[in-house]
């Protein structure tokens, strides 16, 4: 897989995060990168904090980077692991919030 480009912006309108499938708010800064593979390309728009998180899990290649993986993944983290690996307070609490919610069932 070749990233083609990989950016940060400032979101206009709504859109839905790739990693954790939660609404991104205009105004909000995101990441949005464009992959391509076997003759295939797409873009990905995710939260910043979902990024940041998502690049420190250590996964092989058959796991994947998919639709909702972070869902799968972030009820392993704890708050401090949160608070360590996300830069902003605004996503540290977001982040701890969608895990707690995922916690709940």
């Amino acid at each position: 897989m070749k990233i083609l480009t990989d950016r940060i912006v400032t979101a206009r309108k709504s859109h839905v995060c790739f990693l954790c499938c939660e609404i991104i708010e205009a105004g909000r800064r995101y990441r949005i990168a464009t992959f391509a593979d076997a003759g295939r390309a797409w873009s990905t728009k995710e939260h910043l904090g979902c990024a940041e998180i998502m690049q420190s899990m250590d996964y092989d290649s058959d796991m994947g980077y998919g639709e909702g993986k972070l869902l799968e993944q972030l009820a392993e983290y704890t708050d401090d692991d949160i608070d360590t690996l996300v830069t902003d307070v605004d996503e540290q609490q977001r982040l701890i919030a969608l895990r707690n919610s995922i916690m709940e069932g």
